[in-house]
This record gives structure tokens, C-alpha cells and sequence, in this order.
């Protein structure tokens, strides 16, 4: 039993990482941003510390990331039927 439970926790956690692109590092100097585009509309745009960088969506294909505050965050955005990207900021 506790066996079984533990496969199955290792089998999801495999397949949650298998659900997201390779993370992409990002370098920002405080106070700037960089555009980034995308070659489907974007649904989502969500950020681990906000008070580090925040992300706009600022046409249907695009997002700036900017940052606000020494420190690192994880900004993923989630496109029309793609896998989601993940940026290591």
C-alpha cells in the first residue's frame, strides 16, 4: 500500500513536470523589462513574487516582463494549445 501510493506520487509529479516547456533564464536590470513574443494569443500570465517582477499583457501575443526588485521569480505564461513557458527571472 504505501508503495503504491508512492509510485503513483513519483508518476504524477512526472507527468506535471512533462506538462511545461523548458524553463528559459532571464536576466533584467532593475527598473527595465524586455517584450516577449509569442506566436499564439496568450491566456494566462502568472508570477511567483510580484515584488521582484511583475508581466503585462499588453497586446494578444506579447507580455513584458519588468522588474521591480533584486531578487529572483518564476513568470510562467500559458499560450492558446501550447504548453505553458516557464522564465527563470
Amino acid at each position: 500500500p504505501l508503495r503504491t501510493i508512492t509510485i503513483l506520487l513519483l508518476s504524477c509529479s512526472s507527468l506535471l513536470i512533462a506538462q511545461t516547456a523548458p524553463p528559459r533564464e532571464m536576466n533584467l536590470l532593475l527598473g527595465r523589462g524586455e517584450l516577449l513574443q509569442f506566436d499564439n494569443d496568450v491566456k494566462t500570465v502568472a508570477t511567483s513574487e510580484p515584488k521582484i517582477a511583475d508581466a503585462v499583457v499588453v497586446s494578444p501575443r506579447e507580455v513584458m516582463v519588468n522588474a521591480k526588485g533584486l531578487g529572483k521569480t518564476t513568470v510562467i505564461v500559458w499560450e492558446q494549445g501550447s504548453l505553458p513557458r516557464k522564465y527563470n527571472v
